[in-house]
């Protein structure tokens, strides 16, 4: 199926601005853009006094429309999908505050559910683990009883749930903690070959002592 989108301010990343331009996709799929498109047979959308640019992707959203991942079920994630979708979101990072256990076994496996693309939804690219390893004077919104010291045997538990999803894991250590790269690779030595895995691991001045990706 042919969709022209017709006369619209379309967002060029090249230029960084709106420039007036058609959009001719098809099955769902971008095949053209340019000046004025002549397509047969397509659906014409009139965009006239419109602006079109590309889905927002949010890499750090608990939650909307009144629900957090941390406390779902997976009609509450499809709302939150439709939500982010119609709010112009089209990708997203679900992210996780600290919890109990339970709670965080729950989170993961409903996400993991909702993994597939589907119109008019946005997509749940990843999963942020932002808690629940955090230095209490450094937690921010972060309940501190709901803090724990990082412990790679149950990070590796979370993580092995949340697989295949892109991961991204963040943690900060205290001083009396001492912690620098080679200690932080040996902390994380148990998780294994998680490639798609990401640990950040920062000191209590907020300075990255250990970054997987680098």
């Amino acid at each position: 199926m042919k969709v022209l989108f017709s006369g619209g301010a379309v967002y060029s990343a090249a230029n960084r601005q709106f420039e007036m331009a058609d959009i001719l996709a098809e099955d769902g799929v971008i095949t053209h853009i340019a000046g004025h498109i002549s397509a047969d047979g397509a659906e014409v959308v009139d965009c006239t006094g419109k602006y079109i640019l590309p889905g927002l992707v949010d890499v750090h959203t608990h939650g909307r429309a009144g629900f957090d991942f941390n406390e779902i079920d997976e009609a509450a994630v499809m709302t939150m999908r439709q939500s982010y979708a119609k709010a112009g979101t089209t990708t997203l990072m679900a992210t996780l505050a600290s919890a109990e256990p339970d709670s965080l076994d729950n989170s993961i496996r409903v996400i993991n559910a909702q993994r597939d693309v589907k119109p008019g939804l946005a997509t749940i690219a990843g999963i942020h683990l932002e808690g629940r390893y955090l230095n209490p004077g450094r937690r921010g919104a972060h309940a501190p009883q709901l803090l724990a010291p990082l412990d790679p045997a149950e990070l590796k538990s979370y993580l092995d749930k949340m697989m295949p999803l892109p991961i991204h894991v963040s943690a900060a250590v205290g001083e009396q903690e001492v912690l620098n790269e080679d200690t932080a690779r040996a902390a994380i030595e148990p998780l294994g070959n998680l490639k798609t895995a990401r640990m950040i691991i920062t000191d209590d001045s907020g300075r990255t002592v250990y970054d997987s990706a680098g």
